[in-house]
């Protein structure tokens, strides 16, 4: 049985205090930006595999928007300002012109 985007992120966020809406609308952000850097039209199955983890890298970064790196107290945290190099190379391989065959 074939899981949704939705479904996926939802398992990865169980327990956390995260609105439907706004995994939809992640989802949706994720779903665009991937389709603009590969210049397809419709998603496959590894490139749903960028989406959720684009979605999962916005939900660790609510609230923390902009901040590159923050110290307190001895402990220092660092926040991703791009893909991380698995999910790149997944869009990478996947780029190229024309559509998706269905």
């Amino acid at each position: 049985m074939a899981r949704t985007i939705l479904d996926r992120v939802k398992t990865r966020t169980e327990g956390m205090d995260i609105s439907e809406d706004l995994l939809e609308d992640l989802i949706e952000e994720g779903t665009e930006e991937v389709l603009s850097r590969t210049n397809q039209e419709e998603m496959n199955k590894p490139l749903e595999h960028v989406v959720v983890g684009c979605v999962l890298l916005r939900i660790n970064q609510l609230g923390v928007e902009g901040v590159k790196s923050e110290s307190y107290s001895g402990v220092s945290t660092s926040y991703f300002s791009h893909l991380p190099n698995h999910l790149q190379t997944i869009i990478n391989r996947n780029s190229r012109p024309g559509k998706w065959k269905k």
